[in-house]
């Protein structure tokens, strides 16, 4: 007997809205004209490109209430005190 199949995971999508003049969105509906995409694409498109360029690191997640199975270590290997 074959197992179930788990379907595919659905995408989560964030909404975000700015304000553009008129002149910059004629300036934008043209550019994405000329590069045959859509403004939402040109966005993300822009948006990547800043990120990769920028060396922008992302964040490491801060957890707390994490149980602490090993004590961190110096150079040496010494187990480092923690001051009171």
């Amino acid at each position: 007997m074959a197992k179930p199949r788990k379907g595919k995971r659905k995408a989560r999508f964030r909404q975000y809205s700015f304000a553009l003049s008129d002149k910059e969105k004629q300036r934008y509906d043209r550019l994405c004209a000329y590069q045959k995409i859509g403004f939402k694409r040109l966005v993300k498109k822009a948006l990547r490109e800043y990120y990769r360029t920028s060396g922008l690191q992302d964040p490491e997640p801060v957890l707390e209430n994490q149980l602490d199975l090993f004590e961190p270590v110096d150079l040496f290997g010494q187990p480092i005190r923690k001051r009171k």
